[in-house]
């Protein structure tokens, strides 16, 4: 029998230099993708810490969307140290660029990225637990991340700042028992300085992001809100010239 000899493909020479200037229009494209992404991350990125950032709507919609897509993959491993997302995680994000305020898209077991108003939120994910303590009228009282110290001072302590996680209220004002409790809808209280409003509504005009909505606390006793906390007191329960009992409220952060 015959031995079957099998010919070789005949290739064009030009085809080597060809697929070298592919590559170097790729490597090329990169560097430019990349000089884009380093120069304008710092404006697009807001609000950074460990558990989430922000990025604004508009300045992200200023580009094409594979350049929306490659910000985010270098957001998501610049401050979460993510590995890359998959084309399809990136599409979902972008989808929340046309959906409603509120919407949210799942990245993965860990994060999720919710619509607001102005903002992609980019968040750690987290197990969400209702608070419901009933608690003195002083004392050191632990909430989550958060302490809560409600102490009685003298009038020459009472130093009124601009930092709303401490407060100063009249004592005479409020009774032994108290109670603090995540706000729910429906709930209204008299902001200091103003006439009595829905806290929903407070929120939402201090521009507060949807997602940490559900973290604000309220310290109350059986019918009234004294403390929005660490945003804003009641005026019913400010201090006055006729005040004679002072009670000092001021949140901590929790290392």
């Amino acid at each position: 029998t015959g031995v079957q000899t099998c010919a070789l493909p005949i290739y064009n020479p030009s085809i080597v230099d060809t697929l070298n200037r592919t590559a170097r229009l790729i490597q090329s494209a990169d560097s430019i993708v990349n000089d884009i992404v380093k120069k304008n991350i710092v404006n697009l990125v807001s609000d950074i810490s460990t558990e989430r950032f922000m990025i604004k709507i508009s300045i992200l919609q200023t580009f094409d969307d594979f350049i929306q897509g490659e910000l985010i993959q270098s957001a998501m491993q610049k401050y979460f140290r993510s590995h890359p997302l998959n084309l399809n995680t990136i599409d979902r994000i972008l989808s929340l660029l046309n959906s409603i305020t509120g919407s949210v898209a799942e990245i993965n077991n860990n994060y999720l990225v919710l619509r607001d108003r102005d903002y992609l939120i980019f968040s750690k994910k987290s197990n969400e637990v209702d608070i419901n303590l009933k608690i003195a009228k002083t004392g050191e009282f632990k909430i989550g991340k958060f302490k809560l110290i409600l102490k009685e001072v003298k009038k020459s302590d009472v130093k009124f700042n601009a930092d709303p996680r401490i407060e100063y209220l009249d004592g005479d004002l409020l009774p032994n028992n108290l109670e603090i409790r995540n706000w729910i809808q429906g709930d209204s209280f008299q902001p200091l300085g103003m006439g009595t409003q829905k806290v929903s509504d407070f929120l939402t005009n201090i521009k507060m992001p949807l997602i940490d909505k559900p973290k604000v606390l309220v310290l109350k006793n059986k019918t009234d809100i004294i403390w929005l906390i660490g945003l804003r007191l009641s005026e019913k329960f400010k201090v006055t010239a006729e005040t004679k009992s002072f009670i000092s409220a001021e949140i901590k952060v929790l290392n």
